[in-house]
């Protein structure tokens, strides 16, 4: 979902997001326009929506999708292991902000 449809859900919306240029891999090989964003419940983290712009979208989004149909909160994407260095850890990136638990970038 995206956060308008999720206000329209009556959820309570939280949307977190996380640059490209904030990991690592990115860094190296070069590609670090691009973004993520997480939409969770602010009231129980559970992921309703994953937004990616950047290289490697078409693959990183899978973890989004699976995220969702499993109905997960960021609190457990954020216990996943990503492997280092890896463009995937945008996503856990993104999950630990929405903790208020920033890794590599600002709160």
């Amino acid at each position: 979902l995206t956060e308008a449809q999720a206000r329209e859900q009556d959820y309570s919306v939280r949307a977190d997001i996380v640059l490209f240029r904030n990991v690592g891999k990115a860094q190296v090989i070069g590609e670090i326009a691009g973004v993520a964003k997480i939409v969770s419940d602010a009231e129980n983290g559970k992921i309703l929506g994953v937004h990616i712009i950047g290289p490697h979208a078409t693959d990183l989004i899978a973890e989004g999708t699976l995220a969702i149909k499993m109905g997960c909160t960021v609190k457990e994407l954020a216990e996943t292991i990503h492997a280092h260095p890896t463009l995937a850890e945008i996503m856990s990136e993104t999950s630990f902000k929405a903790l208020d638990r920033p890794l590599h970038c600002a709160g």
